[in-house]
């Protein structure tokens, strides 16, 4: 296999040569051909390029550099739809294969052993199905196709190399077509070599060429800019999700964002609760210093709010050329000053009270009942209809009407928050789990798959390679008698909602952008949600507002296991009596709680504190204050400092 890669580059450095290949379209022929950046990585793909995607597929490599079924399924996926460009199929160029069965009946390269064909079948279970309801399996048929199909186009291609590059052609050795393709000997003694070698030299001229259109791609991308969108959950707890855990819960769509993208194992939210926590996010500062510390009112005209003094994420893109969209739940103020429109969204949908129930759009909770539905700052009524349905009908509308050009959107689905009315194919499945984990589950999945069909529509537009998506809770799960007294999975992890132990604050939270962070990969540096303001504007390149700034950039921890968390400290206020409130501060592996919510008194010392090390585990049921008065004095004077200075700026 090492030679087959030296003689790739090899024929690639040739052309560069004879001024056939730009030197900056050799590496990313290179990023095919050299699998060393691959074979270091626990991971198919760490630099997530589609010229290694299509390496891959040629390559036949699936097994050997430990392909996750996920990325199988991605990368057949992608060459399914584009092997018309390197001219290896009989696909009609102005309309890509739709199906698997499109793929199988007509690719020419997809399957080239019985051996990787099978292994396919095994492996991905949507090929199964495909290959089930075809009328026959036969690998003879489709593995004759990949030595008679060659298209005259394709053919010309062929000649023209071999008149132009005689010796070169003639140099190339049997061996190393057989290794590059993937043909076992079994195979090789049952087809001419002459094929064979005309195949391999096709191959090579289309990634090639191939290749050159990508980096003409990746220029025009550039110039342009990514769209985003932000997807913010409403009260999940700290490891609900499979893929951090709870192996009780069907997330798929989920799941595979966190596959195809970067997860977060130790990211944390600036608020146990929910308008504190959205006011962060979208302004990238503590909720005290974003002038909204406590939950919003849920009726109009309410008092309380984020004051639009504040500049939002929405007002950053905007100020960058960006569409903006609020899809979902509000709660960070209601009144006219303090709604979406005013706070830098060019479109608004949803409701701006806390919660609502999610077929008549009334919040029930505080009399007297109201009715909370808006556009654009305008009640509207949709009566009996669902409203996870409703925010992705309105999603799909806006990401239609602005797919040519920048968009950012903050969709705030109100899942899995109470009333928990998870839909009806749900509760049938998770009927058997015991309560409040059964309703609770399946208002999880209910919001997983309609976050899975705004992400299947973001890729039906053709937008998923140029649209960064991000995931996270707003903050830990309720335990609340609206929510049956619970039903959320922390873990380990003490505390819940309202709450400065980790179960409160600690958050599932995902970033996804194709081709330029890392995929399957997970972070272990202390993040926070305020962390995205800067981060976001990082890779969109946009100026961030002359104003504090609490958020850090987190480019560089997606990109490296290695690199440090740029939060040396971090700070909590949330409720509690005036002279005895809630509070903690993380220093590195230290964290020092002060009347934290669920504890009990033999838990706190006689001054109210806690001090725990994280490092040593998050149960934070061992206080270790008596034995570190140092660092709780440390710590302490952190949090004054850092609560007269808040509210300042």
């Amino acid at each position: 296999m090492k030679k087959s890669f030296t003689m790739f580059e090899s024929f690639a450095k040739y052309l560069v040569d004879k001024g056939s290949l730009s030197p900056t379209e050799l590496e990313l022929v290179r990023s095919v051909s050299v699998p060393k950046r691959v074979r270091k990585s626990q991971y198919w793909l760490e630099e997530g390029t589609l010229s290694n995607a299509i390496g891959f597929v040629v390559k036949g490599c699936f097994r050997q550099f430990r392909v996750g079924q996920d990325q199988q399924e991605h990368i057949m996926r992608f060459a399914i739809e584009n092997w018309w460009i390197a001219d290896f199929t009989s696909f009609d160029t102005g309309k890509p294969a739709s199906s698997y069965i499109e793929a199988l009946e007509d690719s020419e390269l997809l399957v080239i052993t019985k051996e990787n064909f099978n292994h396919l079948i095994d492996t991905i279970p949507s090929f199964k199905v495909m290959i089930d309801n075809l009328e026959t399996r036969n690998f003879e048929a489709h593995q004759n196709r990949i030595f008679s199909n060659i298209s005259e186009t394709a053919d010309m291609r062929y000649d023209n190399f071999v008149k132009k590059y005689p010796t070169l052609y003639n140099r190339i050795p049997l061996y190393m077509i057989a290794s590059f393709l993937g043909l076992t000997r079994e195979t090789l003694s049952r087809v001419r070599k002459q094929n064979v070698k005309k195949l391999l030299i096709l191959t090579i001229l289309s990634l090639i060429f191939w290749s050159a259109s990508v980096h003409a791609q990746q220029i025009r991308s550039a110039k342009g800019k990514p769209n985003v969108i932000v997807i913010y959950s409403d009260d999940q707890g700290s490891l609900d999700m499979n893929i951090y855990g709870a192996k009780d819960l069907s997330t798929p769509n989920l799941d595979r964002l966190a596959r195809n993208g970067t997860r977060f194992s130790n990211f944390h939210s600036a608020s146990p609760v929910c308008s504190p926590s959205r006011a962060s996010l979208l302004t990238g500062r503590y909720p005290q210093r974003a002038g909204l510390d406590n939950n919003a009112p849920s009726s109009l005209g309410g008092e309380g709010g984020m004051p639009g003094s504040q500049f939002t994420m929405a007002e950053l893109f905007k100020s960058g050329g960006y569409k903006t969209a609020h899809i979902g739940k509000w709660h960070m103020g209601y009144s006219p000053e303090t709604m979406p429109n005013q706070q830098g969204f060019d479109y608004s949908f949803g409701f701006m009270g806390g919660c609502i129930d999610s077929y008549s759009h009334f919040f029930y909770w505080a009399g007297p009942n109201r009715h909370d539905l808006w556009r654009n700052g305008t009640e509207i009524w949709e009566d009996g209809k669902y409203f996870p349905n409703l925010m992705v009908d309105e999603a799909g509308k806006f990401l239609e009407d602005n797919q040519s050009s920048p968009f950012f959107m903050y969709f705030a689905i109100n899942m899995p928050h109470y009333p928990l009315q998870g839909e009806q194919k749900w509760r049938d499945y998770y009927k058997d789990l015991p309560a409040p984990r059964r309703m609770y589950a399946a208002a999880v999945s209910t919001m997983d798959e309609k976050i899975g069909l705004l992400l299947k529509k973001v890729d039906e537009l053709g937008l998923t390679d140029n649209t960064i998506i991000v995931f996270q809770a707003d903050q830990g799960h309720s335990t609340e008698e609206r929510t049956f007294g619970g039903g959320g999975y922390a873990g380990s992890n003490r505390g819940s909602k309202f709450s400065v132990f980790e179960g409160g604050i600690l958050a599932p939270a995902i970033i996804s952008w194709p081709g330029h962070i890392p995929v399957n990969t997970v972070r272990d540096q202390f993040s926070t949600n305020i962390d995205w303001f800067p981060t976001l504007a990082a890779y969109c390149q946009l100026t961030l507002p002359q104003r504090k700034i609490d958020g850090k950039s987190l480019v560089q921890v997606i990109a490296s296991p290695k690199a440090k968390s740029p939060h040396e400290d971090f700070f909590w206020q949330f409720e509690g009596a005036k002279g005895n409130p809630q509070w903690a501060v993380r220093e590195g592996d230290w964290k020092l709680l002060h009347s934290p919510r669920e504890s009990k008194p033999a838990d706190l010392d006689k001054d109210n504190f806690m001090l725990v090390n994280i490092k040593n585990g998050s149960t934070e049921t061992r206080n270790e204050a008596a034995e570190h008065p140092d660092v709780v004095k440390r710590l302490q004077e952190k949090y004054q400092n850092w609560i007269r200075e808040v509210f300042t700026q």
